[in-house]
Formats: C-alpha cells, sequence, structure tokens
C-alpha cells in the first residue's frame, strides 16, 4: 500500500515534520482495528470508544480529522459533530462520518451538521484513504492559508504603526517651524509702523499658506490615526445652535473673501446631538471650507437642520456654487482626490472629505451629498439625536 502522503508534499502544506493526526471515535473495537490497520503506517491514530471521550480529547488536542461513527450509545455522531462544530475551538476540524447506513437522507443530514464526507461500510481501503488524504490535503492548505493570512495582517499591523509614528514625529517636526512662520507673521503684521500694502499683502500670503499647510498636517495625521485604529473620540450631548454659531464665526473670515453669505436656519436652534465637541466641528468647518472654496463670488451657503423619519438629526450645508456631475459624487470622499470643478487652481490635498467621512462614521452617523450640475450642491450629517443637555 502506497503512502498517504510524501513527505514533500506534507512540507508543502506546512506540515514539515510528524505525521498527520487521526482521532477514531467508534463504540465497537473491530471497528476501530480496521480503520486503525488502515492509516497507522501514516498517522498518528488516537481512539475515543464514545461521544464523551471525543469531545474531551479535543479541548487539549485538536486532531488534523475525525473519522467519526454514527451509531454510537449515549451520544451518536450527529450530536458530536454538532457539538464540534458549534464550539470556536473544534468548528475547524473535519469531520468525516462512518456509518453501516447507506440512507442518503440521514447523509445529507450529516452534510448539513458540517461533517467534510459520509463513508459507508463496508469499508474499502483505497477508497477510504483516498477520501481520508483529500480531507487532510484541504485541512492543511486551509491551516496554511490561514497562517499566511495572520501574518499578513501583523505586517500589516506593524506597517501601520511604524506609518503612525513616522507621521506623528514628521507632524511635531513640522508644527515648529510652522508655528515660528506663522508667529513671527504675524508680529510683522501688527508692527509700529504697520507694514507697506505690498508688504501686507506678502504677509497675508505667508498666513494663508501658513494656515493650509498646517491644516493638511493636522488631516494627515487624523487619517492615519483613523486607518489603525487609534484615534480616542469623547462623545456628549451638544447643542447644535452654540456649535454650528462658532463654526460660522470661525469661517466668516474665508466667506468674507469672496463676499459670500453664511447664514444659520432658525431649525438649528433646537436640536441636540451625541458627538465629539471637536471632531464634529472640524467636519462642519470642513464642509463650509468647500462651500465658499467651490462657490462663486457673491454667492451664499446655508447651514440646515431637521430631524430624519428614523429619527436623527442631520445637518445639511448647501451652497449656490456649479454643483456635482453624477461620476464626481461617485468620487467624493477618496483619499488624496480632489474635484477639479472650475479652472480656479484651488488649494488642497483631496483629504478633507475622506477624513470627516470617517469621523462621522465613527461617530455612528453617515455623510452623504444632493447635487445637480448648474444648481448648488447640499452635503449633509446624519447623528444621533440627544436630549437636551
Amino acid at each position: 500500500m502506497s503512502a498517504l502522503f510524501d513527505p514533500g508534499v506534507l512540507a508543502a502544506l506546512g506540515v514539515p515534520t510528524g505525521k498527520p493526526q487521526l482521532l477514531l471515535v467508534d463504540d465497537q473495537p473491530s471497528n476501530i482495528l480496521i480503520l486503525y490497520e488502515m492509516f497507522r503506517a501514516d498517522c498518528d491514530i488516537f481512539v475515543a470508544t464514545n461521544g464523551a471521550d471525543a469531545l474531551a480529547y479535543c479541548q487539549h488536542t485538536q486532531p488534523h480529522l475525525i473519522l467519526l461513527d454514527v451509531q454510537m450509545p449515549d451520544m451518536d455522531g450527529h450530536e458530536v459533530c454538532l457539538r464540534l462544530k458549534g464550539a470556536a475551538l473544534t468548528r475547524d476540524i473535519p469531520v468525516m462520518f462512518v456509518t453501516a447506513q447507506s440512507d442518503p437522507f440521514d447523509e445529507a443530514r450529516g452534510l448539513d451538521e458540517g461533517a467534510a464526507d459520509f463513508i459507508v461500510k463496508p469499508l474499502h481501503a483505497a477508497v477510504v484513504r483516498a477520501r481520508v488524504r483529500t480531507q487532510l490535503t484541504l485541512k492543511f492548505q486551509s491551516d496554511l492559508l490561514r497562517s499566511l493570512a495572520l501574518n499578513a495582517q501583523a505586517a500589516a499591523d506593524k506597517a501601520m504603526l511604524v506609518k503612525l509614528e513616522f507621521l506623528s514625529s514628521m507632524s511635531h517636526e513640522l508644527r515648529t517651524p510652522l508655528n515660528a512662520v506663522l508667529g513671527f507673521s504675524q508680529l510683522m503684521a501688527t508692527a509700529t509702523p504697520p507694514p507697506s500694502a505690498t508688504q501686507q499683502v506678502a504677509l497675508d500670503n505667508i498666513l494663508q499658506g501658513g494656515w493650509q499647510l498646517l491644516g493638511l498636517v493636522d488631516d494627515i495625521l487624523d487619517l492615519a490615526r483613523i486607518e489603525s485604529g487609534k484615534l480616542t473620540l469623547m462623545p456628549e450631548t451638544l447643542a447644535l445652535s452654540a456649535l454650528l454659531g462658532h463654526c460660522q464665526a470661525l469661517i466668516g473670515a474665508q466667506a468674507q473673501q469672496r463676499a459670500i453669505t453664511v447664514k444659520v436656519a432658525d431649525e438649528c436652534a433646537t436640536l441636540t446631538v451625541y458627538a465629539d465637541r471637536n471632531r464634529l466641528a472640524q467636519c462642519v468647518l470642513n464642509l463650509l471650507s468647500n462651500a465658499i472654496k467651490y462657490n462663486h463670488d457673491g454667492g451664499s451657503v446655508t447651514l440646515d437642520c431637521a430631524v430624519t423619519a428614523d429619527g436623527r438629526a442631520r445637518i445639511s450645508v448647501r451652497d449656490s456654487g456649479p454643483g456635482l456631475t453624477p461620476d464626481q459624487v461617485e468620487q467624493l470622499f477618496q483619499s488624496f482626490h480632489r474635484l477639479r470643478l472650475d479652472t480656479r487652481a484651488e488649494s488642497g490635498a483631496g483629504i478633507g472629505l475622506a477624513v470627516t467621512k470617517q469621523l462621522i462614521e465613527l461617530m455612528n452617523g453617515d455623510i452623504g451629498v444632493d447635487s445637480t450640475p448648474g444648481s448648488g450642491s447640499t452635503f449633509w450629517l446624519e447623528l444621533p439625536l440627544a436630549t437636551a443637555p
């Protein structure tokens, strides 16, 4: 009788040493002896004469394959199989039923319970060995793929941690000179005597570029933290009126440069949500900034609030800009993707909306956009409602 496996095959399947381990479960010693003689030269064989002993054995040692008799007293093979497949520790062990019954309904029942194969007595050695070889090969391949997946995940987690540490370090290194640039530019802008008109224009450009770069550093770091699961949120009950009014004030200078009006609707005065205060403000400011950036001079931006049919708070940012095509809508919220909505060279790296989307989802919310070319766009956030603070 030829060997069940070539040693090279076992090594290729991730079993470089030892033999496959079989657990034979049968209450009849004569049946166990027949199977033992079939596989003793190729496998390490363990024996259980009842279902309880088989389950107990598998709690401390997981064999590569179980050959399980169906008809046994106290606990039959069907119950043993169900218990094995119902436990996390043993559900991946393949089970082959061995029985004298040839009822197709009984075979179908066993397969539905999770059995890998169904062998009917009397046993033909060549057929049984071929089927066992097939199930062992599938088991070894599955274990090998699982091991490779775990190793790949561990490597990916390590790479993400290195990436986060690098970005955190770079964020600190970039902030230090940026703070100096911004600080001294502000001092020069308020110096006595005041700067000339030409100097003021240069200072304004320095300050604008500095703040944009600082915002980009923050966005990249946020994105890395979110992707690595290292971002911590502090949700609380928030009154939208105060938060949205604060965002309106912060965005005022940017809107004024383009003569764009920013209005907060009266409906926002009574709604409260459960969210992280700083992160929600960051998301709203990002939407407001985009609504101004991709608007036309003298346009308008409106912040609306409403309660949805499923009882969530919706914050909408509606602009009077050029709107978006369906293709452009599909590309939104993707990291490092910027839409070219007009011929102006707008600043930004295209990660603000991606960060906003992930932050909102971390706060158990949702984000979307409704837009028609030529009729403006409405970006909306939905968050859980909360009782008044």
